[in-house]
């Protein structure tokens, strides 16, 4: 079998566990790029109620008037032959607007993708190094990736001899990352699911969340997604959450900054919400094509105390920290730009 392929035992695991909506990337080719919908909300037309009567016609005695008065009236004056009312047309149906999505559905979608960073193959094989010690693996290890992306992660762990499982929301993301698995001879299983659906027991040695992906949700789900994390490993299982550093970051808010990617003009205006302790930001896109887009997101930003409390009551031990990915074990508090943090699950 190839490098990395899944065991049969681990291919039942996945099985038998649950995912809402999942569905593995092999059938979802890549969707073609999308143009920008604007919905439209138009207020209803003036028109009468259903049933009301249509106002009088000119000359015609008032509603309520004697009928004398009418009989006596010169002929000059007398109103002309009554037409029947005319049925009352139904006012025009108010166009609702689609309910607006989540941000981590559009900021991933077929147009922003473009927009995200495209790893070069250097940093990422020094990265897999990292999470490849920082987990404690051996080799023909079960490992997932959560929040795959691209997926080029868990394809270097897998053509280093790993059994990997990449789980990811965007459909555009694991088209493309299926795409780079093949492309690279490995057997990735990718599939389509929500981190907060996942509800697996004990299958993983290993699970890592690389690139600021976690803490899109509230306090509530971010929690528990850290729970159901610790119930898919193995006991004694690590994790290793790779996340932006809240000390390292508020003081250097608020800020703009200007990049180009193929086809586009980006510019990312964030602050800090020191309220919600959360990063929030505007990321607006200029297309080469005439058209623009514009997304705000938020994500919660931890310091090292609060991740690591969480850590300890979703059921983990805090095994290590680190403050950047060039120096494992380093941590250098409000000068550290990340808290990339292991911990192991409790037996």
């Amino acid at each position: 079998s190839l490098p990395g392929s899944l065991s049969p035992q681990l291919a039942d695991d996945l099985a038998s566990g649950d995912f809402a909506g999942v569905h593995p990337s092999s059938k979802r080719p890549l969707p073609p790029p999308r143009s920008i919908q604007h919905p439209e909300t138009g207020e209803p037309t003036s028109a009468p109620p259903p049933g009301a009567e249509p106002p009088p016609a000119a000359g015609a005695p008032a509603a309520g008037a004697p009928a004398a008065a009418a009989a006596t009236a010169s002929p000059a004056t007398a109103s002309p032959t009554a037409e029947p009312p005319k049925k009352s047309e139904k006012p025009p149906r108010r166009k609702t607007a689609r309910p607006k999505r989540p941000w981590w559905v559009d900021m991933f979608d077929d147009d922003m993708v473009r927009t995200l960073d495209n790893p070069k193959q250097r940093d990422v094989e020094r990265e897999t190094t990292f999470v490849e010690a920082a987990l404690r693996l051996q080799k023909g290890a079960q490992v997932l990736d959560l929040a795959c992306g691209l997926g080029v992660h868990a394809v270097e762990l897998a053509s280093r001899g790993y059994q990997v499982v990449g789980v990811d929301l965007s459909p555009t993301l694991l088209a493309l990352a299926k795409q780079y698995n093949d492309s690279r001879g490995q057997s990735v299983s990718f599939i389509q699911g929500d981190m907060r659906q996942l509800n697996l027991e004990g299958v993983f040695d290993g699970i890592y969340c690389w690139g600021s992906s976690f803490g899109y949700f509230d306090e509530q789900q971010n929690m528990d997604v850290l729970e159901r994390v610790a119930h898919s490993l193995k006991p004694g299982g690590k994790l290793a959450l790779d996340l932006c550093n809240r000390d390292f970051v508020a003081p250097r808010s608020p800020n703009m900054a200007w990049f180009e990617k193929p086809g586009c003009v980006c510019m990312d205006e964030t602050r800090f919400d020191f309220f919600n302790s959360r990063l929030v930001a505007k990321r607006m896109v200029m297309f080469d094509n005439g058209r623009s887009r514009e997304i705000e997101y938020s994500i919660r930003l931890y310091t090292l105390h609060e991740i690591g409390q969480k850590l300890q009551k979703a059921g983990f031990k805090v095994l290590e920290v680190s403050g950047h990915r060039a120096h494992r074990g380093a941590y250098f508090g409000c000068e550290s730009p990340r808290i990339i943090i292991v911990g192991e699950r409790n037996a």
